[in-house]
């Protein structure tokens, strides 16, 4: 065989084991080789560089990304995630397990952990892994919504990452809004509510989602959490915290609800050493700015689409 010949033997047995996905043992077969022979002619194909092998490591590749995004807008820390433009829950996923690895890294022993509820919360704790042994306290940051959807049962997403860590979870066994300030400032001033409270004065990680405003926002948001119906339009809401909204700037929008509400203020939340804000997708864009520019949030984990958006403005 010349050595002509020979190359277009390596090519062609590459491309078909590389690119057509055919097994050693078929391709030996269908070119009447031998599959030893077939090992050594793909052996020589990566050797004289007719095979070049590129392995891409994601994380690496964002670092630079990740420090342009965190060095812009002053943030502790930013993970970026990989995006997916055909799917949103596969970024959610991604981003989800993005955020239970940074816990490990963030929570320390006796630390308080202040948790949020949302779809991307819920996404995070399903990554949870047993690490126990940190002696932490796990709260709500909120009362409950419509615990039809689990995303909103706090209680229990609390306790999933309280027995993560080997901690203890608190419950905050009431509704998010109640019908007046009256009903809420007596359910607060139950003794084992009020613990909550002082739990949130206390925190070290708080780990949130980022909502936004959408057409079908005001219908939802009556279906979950309220009887009462509100006017949401024209407030100038770029997003949600825990049903508290802020405006582009990220600067608090008052409501008469929040006093009937029993869950965190943004003011506390700030207060946290370590507040983790978890969202991704083009369509939060705006809100996350907002929560970003309002200081609500010093870590970001969100997705490439997001980031690169952020970094470029």
């Amino acid at each position: 065989m010349d050595k002509s010949s020979d190359v277009l033997l390596l090519v062609k047995i590459a491309k078909m084991y590389y690119e057509e996905g055919k097994t050693q043992a078929s391709i030996a077969e269908e070119l009447g080789l031998t599959r030893l022979r077939v090992i050594g002619f793909l052996k020589r194909a990566k050797s004289e560089g007719i095979v070049r092998i590129k392995i891409v490591d994601p994380l690496s590749d964002f670092m630079e990304l990740e420090e342009s995004v965190s060095k812009k807008y002053g943030l502790k820390k930013v993970v970026v995630t990989l995006s997916s433009d055909d799917d949103a829950g596969v970024t959610l996923s991604h981003i989800g397990r993005a955020a239970s690895l940074y816990l490990y890294d963030v929570v320390g022993f006796n630390d308080v952990l202040g948790i949020g509820w949302g779809m991307t919360i819920l996404e995070t704790s399903k990554y949870l892994k047993r690490n126990g042994g940190r002696s932490i306290t796990a709260v709500p940051l909120i009362g409950g919504g419509n615990e039809t959807h689990i995303q909103y049962d706090v209680n229990g997403l609390t306790k999933k990452f309280a027995d993560s860590f080997g901690g203890e979870s608190f419950s905050l066994f009431a509704p998010a809004i109640v019908d007046s300030k009256i009903i809420r400032d007596t359910i607060i001033s139950d003794s084992r509510i009020n613990q909550i409270y002082d739990f949130w004065n206390k925190l070290n990680v708080v780990l949130i989602g980022i909502g936004m405003m959408t057409k079908e926002f005001p219908s939802v948001f009556h279906n979950n959490y309220i009887a009462q119906p509100i006017n949401f339009r024209g407030l100038g809401i770029a997003g949600d915290i825990l049903t508290r909204f802020y405006n582009a700037d990220g600067k608090n929008i008052e409501l008469e609800m929040h006093e009937r509400m029993i869950g965190i203020d943004l003011d506390t939340i700030k207060k946290a050493d370590t507040v983790i804000g978890v969202a991704g997708g083009l369509e939060k864009y705006s809100a996350i700015l907002g929560a970003i520019k309002g200081g609500i949030i010093n870590v970001l984990i969100t997705d490439e689409n997001v980031a690169i958006k952020l970094a470029n403005i």
